[in-house]
C-alpha cells in the first residue's frame, strides 16, 4: 500500500493485517491519534515510538495513560495541564486524585471546574468559581452538586437564565425564587415546568408566554390545570401533534381550579 494516511494505516494493520504492520508505523508514529489507536488496539500495550506524538495533544494523552499505559504519565503532564478538560480527565481517571499543575487551566473554564470540583476534589474549588458563577447552567449544577445548597455568589447569573434558574428553584432552593421568576416567565417551557414543579399550582403572570407555546401550553393544561386551557388551545392547535395529544390526554378530563399563584 503507498499513500495512505496514518489513521488509514493503523486501521490496516487493526482490520486486515490483525496485527503490528512495521512498514506503516512511520506514518503511524506521527499522528497522536492513530499512534494511541495503533498502541491499543493492535499492538495492545505501550509503543514508545508514537509516544512523542501523542504527548503533545493533551486529548489523546490522558487517554493513552488511561488506556495504555494504565498510570501515570509524567512527560506528557505538561500538554495535558494545558488543556482543562484533559487536565480534570487526567486526574479523575488516571492520577484518581488532584492535579496541581492543571488547576489554574482548569480555573478558568466554568464546566471543567464544576467537574473538578464535583468528581476529582469532591468539596469547593474556590480558585473555579470566578469562572463557574459567570455560567448560570455551571453555577446552579456547583451549587446542587458541591455546595449542596444556595450559592448567593452564583445566584445573579442563574438568575437570568430561566431554565438555570427553574433547576435552581426546583433542586437547590427547593422552592419559588421570585427574584428569578421574570427571567423563568418569558420562556414558556421553563414557566410550566416551574408552575408544575416549584408552585405546584397556576401562574398567571407567565400565562400569556405559555400560551403562545403548543408544548408548553400542552403541558401546562396536562399537569398544572388539569383539564382543558381554552387560553392555550389557539397555540395547541396549530401543532398536529401536540393538538392530537392535547385531545386525546386532556380534552374530557377533570378540570379542577387548582392554586393560582
Amino acid at each position: 500500500m503507498t499513500n495512505v494516511t496514518p489513521r488509514e494505516a493503523w486501521r490496516y494493520a487493526r482490520d486486515v493485517l490483525k496485527g503490528p504492520w512495521p512498514e506503516g508505523e512511520p506514518a503511524i508514529a506521527g499522528d497522536a491519534e492513530a499512534a494511541y489507536f495503533y498502541a491499543l488496539d493492535v499492538l495492545k500495550g505501550p509503543w514508545p515510538e508514537g509516544e512523542p506524538a501523542i504527548k503533545l495533544c493533551p486529548g489523546t494523552a490522558w487517554r493513552y495513560a488511561r488506556d495504555v499505559l494504565k498510570g501515570p504519565w509524567p512527560e506528557a503532564e505538561p500538554a495535558i495541564a494545558s488543556d482543562p478538560k484533559a487536565a480534570v480527565n487526567y486526574a479523575r481517571d488516571v492520577l484518581q486524585r488532584r492535579f496541581r499543575e492543571g488547576e489554574k487551566v482548569i480555573a478558568g473554564d466554568a464546566k471543567a471546574a464544576w467537574w473538578y470540583a464535583r468528581d476529582v476534589l469532591k468539596r469547593r474549588f474556590r480558585e473555579g468559581e470566578a469562572a463557574i458563577k459567570l455560567c448560570p447552567e455551571t453555577a446552579w449544577r456547583y451549587a446542587r452538586d458541591v455546595l449542596k445548597g444556595p450559592w448567593p455568589e452564583g445566584e445573579p447569573a442563574i438568575a437570568g437564565d430561566a431554565e438555570a434558574a427553574y433547576f435552581y428553584a426546583l433542586d437547590v432552593l427547593k422552592g419559588p425564587w421570585p427574584e428569578a421568576e421574570p427571567a423563568i416567565a418569558s420562556d414558556a417551557e421553563a414557566a410550566a415546568y416551574y408552575a408544575r414543579d416549584v408552585l405546584k399550582g397556576r401562574w398567571l403572570k407567565a400565562e400569556p408566554a405559555i400560551a403562545r407555546d403548543a408544548e408548553a401550553a400542552f403541558w401546562y393544561a396536562l399537569y398544572v390545570i388539569g383539564g382543558p386551557w381554552p387560553e392555550g388551545e389557539a397555540a395547541i392547535q396549530e401543532s398536529p401533534y401536540w393538538a392530537s395529544r392535547y385531545a386525546g390526554e386532556v380534552i374530557g378530563g377533570p378540570c379542577p381550579e387548582g392554586n393560582v399563584a
